[in-house]
């Protein structure tokens, strides 16, 4: 796609040059990348460990899983290994209903190669705050489902979606289905009405909007911008801009604790990509 850049000045050259070591230098970094998956896979392979053989683990969590926990002999059971990786489920005291929640306790990163979770980058952010605080990984993937699925296939994980409702889950299938979502959703309730069970997490108030423009190539200004923002707020929200790949538009959404300061974020940062973008 560069070499269809026709440079109109200096700065132009500069930024297609620069553009171009980008590109050079992620292919580097993904063929190295492969051939450490490559590496781990033949080393779990050689430890003789069938991990890889259970649904959701690849050989990327299969290596962190060996690396963390060391001899599967020292676990005189299943539940001490599940106690020592924090995975075994507390039980939450409830007058009419057993009830459980993750463990907070055990060895985090071995918890987080066990808990994995594929979302878009359009998740509420509470959801990320949520994942962050019970030692969740989650892996963040462009919109699309397609992405999502392609995330969890590389990670070996078994479990995403899309804020729109879609879920994946691998286990037994290759794809998203309805009927699985709906099944997964009714066992994990647990008792609970579906408003206990999304009581849990924190959303964050979003505000959103399609900015028209004349050209969807975003400025290095314009990034500058969001990150500088993003900074700002340190954790108590964020700011997310993206080209749609088939409206002549610019989606800016933006999310803070309260409504008053995402609808200011959003207007703000909107007004930025119409100045830019025209």
């Amino acid at each position: 796609m560069l070499r269809t850049v026709r440079p109109a000045g200096a700065a132009e050259r500069v930024r297609k040059q620069i553009a171009g070591d980008l590109v050079v230098e992620i292919r580097s970094l993904d063929s190295r990348l492969k051939a450490n998956e490559a590496a781990m896979a033949e080393l779990v392979k050689s430890s003789g460990s069938t991990l890889t053989e259970t649904v959701g683990i690849g050989p990327v969590t299969a290596a962190r899983l060996i690396g963390r926990s060391g001899r599967p002999s020292r676990f005189p059971s299943s539940a001490a290994f599940a106690a020592y990786s924090g995975v075994a489920p507390v039980e939450v005291a409830s007058a009419e209903h057993a009830r459980h929640r993750l463990s907070r306790s055990g060895d985090r990163q071995l918890n987080s190669a066990l808990h994995i979770v594929a979302v878009t980058q359009m998740t509420n952010f509470g959801f990320h705050r949520f994942a962050e605080e019970r030692g969740i990984r989650l892996l963040t993937t462009e919109v699309g489902d397609r992405y999502v699925l392609e995330a969890l296939r590389l990670e070996g994980g078994v479990l995403g979606g899309e804020q729109s409702g879609h879920i994946i889950y691998l286990k037994d299938h290759v794809t998203g289905d309805g009927l699985a979502a709906a099944m997964l959703l009714c066992a994990a309730l647990e008792g609970r009405t579906l408003a206990e069970a999304a009581a849990v997490l924190p959303r964050y108030p979003q505000v959103k909007e399609n900015v028209r423009v004349a050209t969807k190539d975003l400025s290095d200004d314009l990034f500058a911008e969001v990150a500088r923002v993003n900074e700002e707020l340190d954790g108590s929200g964020r700011i997310l801009v993206r080209a749609s790949g088939t409206e002549p538009v610019v989606r800016v959404l933006a999310e803070a604790e309260n409504p008053r300061k995402a609808k200011e974020l959003c207007a703000r940062i909107s007004a930025l990509v119409t100045r830019e973008l025209g």
